[in-house]
């Protein structure tokens, strides 16, 4: 049986997807997180074929197999196209300060001249907002159907709750990772930066 997407992290870039990844995976999930795939992996193939498919208007998943979650840009943009396409699916939104995600994203802007883009906080952190409103009048008389981790709480309780939202059994004692440092990343950034000027 060929298995296909049902668990997507609708948190959107820099808000603890990468972390929620490493979970997934720690919980016995296969997952496929388009940034990470994408730009460091060299597995771009499902990442085009969700953005040909999101263009098209197509079924976001369509031709996407052996994979339990999708995370990062486009799924969370996508939340209700795959809420409507897809049975019994699991959403979990990570969640960041909308400030601190703007933050994250004006560093990430400004760093990679190749994404065309201009920092802008107060646009980045309107949006930010956006989406949560979105996601949470979607879910209002849904509250099973979404997961919302709040990365700034205890780990274990993340890790746990996340468990119990995907019905694991016999789930390992641990923690929620932190797998992306927003800090260390931004230094490395600079320094390698100089280091081409």
């Amino acid at each position: 049986m060929v298995k296909t997407p049902y668990i997507f992290g609708i948190g959107l870039a820099k808000s603890g997807s990468n972390s929620l990844t490493d979970a997934l995976i720690e919980l016995g999930f296969s997952c496929y997180h388009t940034g990470r795939e994408n730009r460091h992996n060299n597995n771009p193939e499902p990442y085009e074929r969700i953005l040909e498919n999101v263009k098209l208007k197509r079924d976001v998943c369509e031709g996407i197999e052996n994979v339990d979650a999708l995370l990062d840009y486009p799924i969370g943009r996508n939340f209700r196209q795959l809420d409507k396409q897809i049975k019994n699916a699991r959403f979990i939104l990570t969640y960041r300060p909308p400030d601190d995600i703007a933050l994250s994203w004006c560093r990430m802007v400004v760093n990679y001249e190749e994404l065309n883009l201009k920092p802008n906080y107060e646009v980045f952190a309107s949006d930010v907002r956006k989406h949560y409103t979105r996601v949470f009048k979607h879910f209002a008389k849904r509250p099973d159907d979404l997961l919302v981790l709040d990365m700034r709480q205890d780990s274990r309780l993340n890790f746990s709750l996340l468990a119990e939202f995907l019905k694991v059994k016999n789930p390992p004692a641990g923690v929620m990772p932190h797998s992306f440092n927003h800090a260390q990343w931004y230094k490395k950034k600079l320094k390698q930066n100089a280091g081409n000027a």
